[in-house]
């Protein structure tokens, strides 16, 4: 059985636990350089922010085993061992003997996942800035109203928000034109009927590897637009979408979906038929939304 260095991750430092003992190193080039010369992998690190992107890249640049895991599944391993404490050396060790427990089952780190990190990071600016430039032009009616005076600066705030939101979309394109993989991926989904370049970076952003997908139920059902029906006793609720994944993943195929009911006569016509049977309104662009997910996700991955 192979020997998993496990590797704790913060902003300044890297416990990392070769087996033997814990030895703690800078999270910088230097640092990185270390553990590559004094200890051995596979490495497995706990995935934290994105703090543990930089020492995941240099350790797989340098040819070795890199894998990426969840806090998530360590912390619930260390539960299930009834593991207490919280500390960084404790926690390099519960990261090296959860490696070792899940075996097989983890999948190698690759630089299509700092890829897709840096999507995210930037697609995420970038809808943060959007955020703040539509609360500044909602304001813009009362200070007009009431402070026209100051409308003008008002306008020029947001209109360099939306300059600015822009950059980070094309910066965040630039990213994934660099993947061939992401670049394959983004060009695919903008085929679909609403899925524009910006409704693909944030499938991308907030999606992930989107091969690690069974099929594409698996991906609808990530997206959480899958109906999902409560039942306690013998009520029966309703059903309602689960909202397991991102807010976001959603988000972008609800724009799409209102994009595609538009400009779509499929779509459109679906959207009709499904109002005029009594569907409320909503119901009716998530059920749409859902179809675009599926579509989106077979024709980037080339599955059926």
């Amino acid at each position: 059985m192979a020997t998993y260095a496990g590797i704790d991750v913060s902003k300044s430092f890297l416990d990392v636990f070769d087996g033997q003992e814990i030895r703690r190193y800078t999270n910088d080039p230097e640092g990185w350089a270390s553990i590559a010369k004094e200890t051995r992998g596979p490495y497995v690190i706990e995935a934290t922010g994105i703090y543990h992107i930089p020492v995941a890249r240099y350790l797989w640049r340098e040819g070795r085993a890199v894998y990426v895991v969840s806090p998530l599944q360590v912390r619930r391993y260390a539960q299930a061992l009834m593991t207490r404490n919280k500390t960084d050396s404790l926690d390099a060790r519960v990261i090296a003997a959860y490696a070792e427990a899940a075996g097989d089952r983890l999948r190698p780190w690759t630089p299509l996942d700092a890829d897709l990190s840096a999507i995210r990071v930037l697609v995420g600016y970038a809808r943060g800035i959007s955020r703040q430039s539509a609360a500044n032009r909602n304001r813009l009616h009362a200070v007009r109203f009431a402070y026209p005076e100051h409308a003008g600066n008002i306008v020029e705030t947001v209109a360099e928000l939306r300059r600015t939101a822009g950059r980070f979309y094309r910066e965040a394109l630039k990213v994934a034109y660099e993947n061939p993989t992401i670049a394959h991926w983004i060009d695919q989904m903008t085929e679909v009927s609403g899925v524009g370049e910006r409704v693909a970076l944030m499938v991308v952003a907030y999606g992930g590897n989107l091969e690690r997908f069974s099929d594409a139920r698996a991906f609808a059902a990530y997206t959480g637009l899958t109906p999902m029906r409560k039942q306690s006793g013998e009520k029966e609720g309703k059903a309602r979408i689960s909202r397991m994944g991102p807010g976001a993943l959603r988000q972008a195929f609800y724009i799409a979906a209102r994009v595609a009911v538009m400009k779509d006569e499929r779509y459109r016509a679906y959207y009709e038929r499904k109002r005029a049977e009594g569907k409320a309104h909503l119901l009716v662009m998530t059920a749409v939304a859902r179809k675009l997910a599926v579509v989106a996700w077979k024709k980037a991955v080339g599955r059926p």
